[in-house]
C-alpha cells in the first residue's frame, strides 16, 4: 500500500490528507484527478476506495500500475478504467513524441 506523503497530495491538489479523504468518502460516485508532472490518474469509487494509476514498466503503453491508497480494494466502472487508460496513453504518448 502506498504511503500518502505531502509531495502525493500537492500531486493530485489536495491540502491534506484529510481533504483526500473527504473526496474519496463523497459518496458522490466515481472521479479521478490528474496529475501532470507525472502522468497519472488518482481515482476514486466514492466509498473509501483510492487508487494511483499510473504506467506500467512491464508492459510499456500497453497496460498501467493500479496502486491503492489507503485500502485493500477499489471497485471500477469499466467504462471509467478505459477513458483513463485512453487520457494516460494519450499523455504517454505525447511525452514520448517530445522526448526525443
Amino acid at each position: 500500500m502506498k504511503e500518502i506523503t505531502q509531495d502525493f497530495l500537492t500531486r493530485y491538489g489536495f491540502k491534506s490528507e484529510q481533504e483526500l479523504m473527504r473526496w474519496a468518502e463523497s459518496m458522490d460516485g466515481p472521479d479521478w484527478r490528474f496529475s501532470e508532472d507525472s502522468c497519472s490518474r488518482l481515482y476514486t469509487d466514492g466509498d473509501s476506495g483510492i487508487a494511483e494509476i499510473t504506467h506500467s514498466d512491464m508492459f510499456d503503453d500497453d497496460g498501467f500500475i493500479i496502486r491503492p491508497i489507503k485500502c485493500l480494494y477499489v471497485d471500477f466502472k469499466a467504462l471509467d478504467l478505459l477513458v483513463i487508460y485512453k487520457e494516460l496513453r494519450d499523455e504517454w504518448e505525447y511525452a514520448y513524441e517530445y522526448s526525443e
